[in-house]
């Protein structure tokens, strides 16, 4: 049994996704030697983004492929390597092993003011009752 003090295993959430809403204008491109999408970003965190992607672009974004990440936002550029770690359909989920290993010592400015601006999004929408 694993009590909430046992720290043998990782916590791979420590930081809060925001949901993003459709008319946010977060825009997302990945980008591989074989293929460059542009999914719709279903939510964003300092350590990665789940996206959807078309059909046709999912078998070039299996478990374990490598991208290069771009997000554009209100006038913002971020981008970061991102490995996929999950994959349903054509819902994928690229973690940011770079930005992960530098949230101690010197988070990305960028990255954590669109997460915090989508966070502000996402709590003013639940308090009013607006869906996505």
């Amino acid at each position: 049994m694993i009590s909430d003090t046992d720290n043998s295993l990782p916590n791979r959430r420590i930081v809060y996704r925001a949901l993003v809403f459709g008319d946010s204008g977060l825009q997302c491109r990945l980008i591989t030697e074989q293929r460059t999408a542009n999914p719709r970003v279903l939510n964003l965190s300092m350590t990665g983004v789940a996206v959807r992607l078309d059909a046709a672009d999912c078998a070039f974004f299996q478990f374990g492929t490598e991208a290069k990440v771009e997000l554009r936002f209100k006038g913002d550029y971020f981008e970061a390597m991102g490995t996929v770690v999950r994959s349903a359909q054509t819902n994928t989920a690229f973690h940011f092993p770079v930005v992960e290993q530098s949230l101690d010592s010197n988070p990305p400015r960028v990255l954590a003011k669109i997460v915090m601006i989508l966070q502000r999004d996402m709590l003013t929408r639940q308090s009013r009752g607006s869906g996505r």
